[in-house]
Parts: C-alpha cells; sequence; structure tokens
C-alpha cells in the first residue's frame, strides 16, 4: 500500500514541476520532463518480486497514458520493457546511493530513448538525434539526476519503514507451539 501512496505523491509532483515548466514539443528550446513518478517506479520494482514488479509496471503505465498522453497503451508497454531492464540490471548491482542513482538515470535515457526510436519508426515526429540530445535528453537528466538524488533517500526512508513495522509485527506474533 506505501508504495502506491508513494507513487501518488511522485505523480503529483510530476503535474507540480510540469506547471512550473511547461514543455514544448516544437524542440525550438531546451525543456526537460519530469520524470519523478518513473524513478519511484524504478526504485519500487527492485524490491518487488518479478511478477508483482510487472504489474505494477504496467499499472503505472496505463496510470501515464491516461493522465499525460493520448495513447492508451503506449506508456505500459513502454514501463514493463523498462521493467525486464531493470530486474536484469538489479541483479548486477548493490544497493547502494550511486548504484540506486545510476539506475534511475540510466533507466530515464532507456524509456526516453524507446519513445523517441518509437515516434521517429512511426513519422511523429521529424527531430534528429542531435537535436533530441540537447534540446530534450541533456535538461531531462540533468534536472531529474538532481531530483532523483531525493528520491534515492525518500525510498530508503519507505524501505526503512516497511522494515520496522515487519518486525514489529513478527515481535508480537506468539506461537504457543514455541513456548
Amino acid at each position: 500500500m506505501i508504495h502506491y501512496i508513494l507513487m501518488s505523491l511522485a505523480f503529483i509532483i510530476d503535474f507540480i514541476l510540469q506547471a512550473m515548466f511547461p514543455t514544448t514539443f516544437d524542440m525550438s528550446q531546451m525543456f526537460f520532463v519530469p520524470s519523478v513518478s518513473f524513478c519511484v517506479m524504478v526504485l519500487t520494482i527492485r524490491k518487488l518480486d518479478t511478477l508483482d514488479s510487472y504489474i505494477f509496471c504496467v499499472f503505472f503505465g496505463f496510470v501515464y497514458d491516461f493522465l499525460y498522453t493520448d495513447f492508451i497503451f503506449f506508456h505500459a508497454g513502454v514501463f514493463a520493457i523498462t521493467c525486464i531492464v531493470v530486474k536484469l540490471w538489479t541483479k548486477h548491482v548493490n544497493n547502494s546511493v550511486l548504484e540506486n542513482i545510476l539506475i534511475c538515470i540510466s533507466t530515464l535515457f532507456f524509456k526516453e530513448a524507446i519513445i523517441y526510436c518509437y515516434m521517429t519508426v512511426s513519422n511523429q515526429t521529424s527531430i534528429g538525434i542531435n537535436e533530441w540530445l540537447t534540446n530534450h535528453i541533456f535538461l531531462t537528466i540533468l534536472v531529474n539526476s538532481i531530483l532523483v538524488t531525493f528520491i534515492v533517500f525518500l525510498t530508503y526512508f519507505r524501505d526503512d519503514y516497511l522494515l520496522q513495522r515487519e518486525s514489529k509485527i513478527r515481535k508480537e506474533e506468539k506461537l504457543p507451539w514455541m513456548h
């Protein structure tokens, strides 16, 4: 339940950031796409089982599609693909602050690259890779890397809370056959 509350707060933060820094889609100037909710999702699925993480990603992909875009299954598919990549990477990295930040930034780049490739192949955008990198990705990665630092520490607080709650429940359990 706490995962869904944290994701909801992340979506609210994304809404506030989008209202403060509107996006221009003509690529005439630099802009960034706030991805707080995406980074919270990436850090959350690292802790979940494989099936739970896929369900979590697809569900929030649908929510993202409903709130931000007019595509119905697009981000659900992108988030599911990203989930596969995060699960593969998670097997090879630890749970340090730096590694969590790097996973968030690299999966954010991966997600944006998938979206750019789809938009280019389907002829929905005609911008070149250099323009995309300079006007969109540079600022998106830079600003979100600052936000990710706070998100990582927030998820550590969430994980500590869940661990303390679990240990409290285990201490209160009394099994009569153990006496």
